[in-house]
């Protein structure tokens, strides 16, 4: 069985560049990725347990973060 995120955008104007960075609870990127489409798929099958924080970028601003917690 695959283990990851998968991310959705509840947003209509998704035509504007979204890009999401995810860091781990050291601050170390663990991943950029840009959305072409309101979901994505991310796998985290190789990361460790903790906790990771996650950044949705518009226009180079901070529009919105959550935290994950990987068990």
């Amino acid at each position: 069985m695959r283990e990851g995120l998968n991310i959705v955008i509840d947003d209509n104007a998704i035509s504007q560049r979204y890009e999401i960075n995810i860091f781990n609870y050291l601050g170390q990127s663990m991943t950029t990725t840009q959305l072409q489409n309101k979901n994505v798929y991310i796998p985290t099958e190789n990361w460790a347990e903790g906790i990771y924080s996650i950044q949705f970028i518009s226009d180079g601003k901070v529009v919105g973060s959550a935290k994950v917690v990987k068990e």
